[in-house]
């Protein structure tokens, strides 16, 4: 998000050019262009991914998707008439979490009420998982984020030592690099 909104300011014409005073800069772009060769990218390919990640949970994982209310009427319908074979076509014929646990459940019915409910546990259970799986790489996100904001601040600071190293009395300029 940061880069595209840092795009209008590269591609704005350099205003001091033309009158030979210094070239204005955005905030964003001294930050892009601070991050240098490694960070830079890395910053980008994790802000993408977790903008990616956390839109497509947000569209994908909800109740309406996960529990659909049209299904849940249809099959307790069927399931009231005793007509267990279209329930199971039904059930079976939806993608969502409700639809897999009930198809389950319903192909388990010549084992009885035990089978077909330790058979509905198990599959929620499955599908429990794979929506915690889908969660868990926004978690795994923003945990590294944090780390690579603390490696760029030490290399940053390794930076700033160096210049001091080399430098008697450096200006804040040439500190700011770092």
């Amino acid at each position: 998000v940061l880069a595209l909104a840092a795009v209008p300011a590269w591609a704005q014409p350099e205003e001091g050019a033309a009158t030979g005073g210094p070239v204005p800069e955005s905030f964003l772009h001294t930050i892009l262009v601070g991050c240098g060769w490694f960070f830079g990218p890395v910053f980008l390919l994790t802000s993408i991914a977790g903008f990616s990640l956390v839109t497509y949970c947000y569209l994908n994982i909800t109740p309406a998707k996960l529990v659909p209310e049209a299904l849940m009427v249809e099959v307790n319908n069927l399931l009231e008439e005793e007509r267990y074979e279209e329930a199971l076509q039904v059930s079976a014929a939806d993608d969502s979490l409700l639809g897999r646990v009930v198809a389950a459940g319903l192909n388990a019915m010549s084992g009885g009420h035990e089978a077909m409910r330790s058979m509905m546990e198990e599959s929620g259970a499955d599908q429990s998982s794979a929506l915690q799986q889908q969660v868990g790489w926004i978690n795994l996100i923003s945990n590294i984020a944090p780390m690579l904001g603390l490696l760029g601040t030490v290399w940053g600071m390794v930076a700033s030592f160096g210049v001091i190293k080399t430098q008697a009395s450096p200006t804040p300029a040439q500190l700011a690099g770092g």
